[in-house]
C-alpha cells in the first residue's frame, strides 16, 4: 500500500510538470497578441517614416512571438529585421531592429535586450517607465528560444479601414491642451539645460492623430541678437500620462 502511495505521488508529480510545460509552451506559442491601439501606433509610424524602409503594415499576416513577458516580437514574413513591441514602455514602445544576414532572431532579441535596459531618471524621461527592479535573467532565461523559428504564430495586421477609422480620429481640444502643457513644460525644461533662456521661448509644434508618437518643435528662442530657432523631436503618448518624454535636439542656429 506504502509503494502504491509512493508511485501515486511520482506519477501526480509527473502529470503536474508535464501539464506546466505543456502550457509554458502554450505561453510561447498562442499568447501573442497585439493591442488594435499598437498596431495602429507601428502603422502609424511608418507612414510618419522615423523606421527607415518600412511599409505600410495594414491587413499584412506577420509572424510574432512573445519573450519575457514583456517583449512581443513582430517579423513581417521572411523579413531580416523585426519590430519590438516593450510593454513597460510609455513613449517609443516600438522599435525597429537592425537588418542582419543571414537572419539570426535570437542575435536580434539578445541585442536588444542589451541596448534597452536603463537605469534612474533618464529611463523615466527616456521611456516613461520605472526602473526594471530585481529582474536577475540571464538573457537564455529571457529567450528560451530554441525553437524560435517554428515557434511563430500568425496575426493579420490590422485591416486599413480600421487603421484609417483610428487615424482620422481628431485630438479633442481639452487632450490638445494637456499635452501642449506637458510638451511646453519638457521641452523648457529641456532648452534650460542647454542653457538657453528657456522664459523667452515660443514653441510651436502640430499633432495630426491621436496615434502620434513623435512631434517635431520649432521653438523661436529670443537672444540678444535677435531671435533665434531650434528644432526637437519629442516622443509623446495621447492616451496616457505622462503625455510627453524627453526631447531630441535636431538642429539649431544659436
Amino acid at each position: 500500500m506504502h509503494l502504491l502511495g509512493i508511485v501515486g505521488r511520482n506519477l501526480s508529480r509527473r502529470v503536474l510538470a508535464y501539464l506546466f510545460m505543456f502550457s509554458f509552451s502554450l505561453q510561447i506559442v498562442f499568447a501573442c497578441e497585439v493591442s488594435a491601439l499598437d498596431q495602429a501606433r507601428l502603422i502609424w509610424l511608418t507612414r510618419s517614416g522615423p523606421l527607415p524602409q518600412a511599409t505600410d503594415l495594414a491587413g499584412k499576416e506577420l509572424n510574432c512571438i512573445k519573450v519575457a513577458g514583456h517583449l512581443t516580437i513582430v517579423r513581417e514574413i521572411d523579413a531580416a529585421y523585426v519590430y519590438v513591441l516593450d510593454d513597460e514602455r510609455t513613449f517609443d514602445r516600438w522599435t525597429r531592429t537592425e537588418a542582419v544576414f543571414p537572419f539570426e532572431f535570437k542575435r536580434l532579441i539578445r541585442s536588444y535586450i542589451q541596448n534597452a535596459e536603463y537605469d534612474g531618471k533618464e529611463t523615466w524621461l527616456r521611456f516613461g517607465k520605472i526602473k526594471r527592479v530585481g529582474r536577475s535573467e540571464e538573457i537564455d532565461d529571457y529567450l528560451t528560444l530554441s525553437r524560435a523559428h517554428s515557434d511563430w504564430s500568425v496575426i493579420r495586421w490590422l485591416d486599413q479601414p480600421s487603421y484609417v477609422k483610428m487615424f482620422a480620429k481628431p485630438v479633442s481640444p481639452f487632450l490638445l491642451q494637456a499635452i501642449r502643457a506637458s510638451v511646453e513644460n519638457m521641452a523648457l525644461a529641456f532648452l534650460t539645460k542647454q542653457g538657453i533662456d528657456a522664459r523667452s521661448s515660443f514653441l510651436s509644434f502640430d499633432i495630426d492623430s491621436e496615434l502620434a508618437a513623435r512631434i517635431r518643435i520649432s521653438a523661436a528662442v529670443t537672444t540678444g541678437t535677435g531671435r533665434r530657432t531650434i528644432l526637437l523631436e519629442m516622443p509623446i503618448n495621447c492616451f496616457d500620462r505622462p503625455f510627453a518624454g524627453w526631447p531630441r535636439l535636431l538642429s539649431r542656429d544659436l
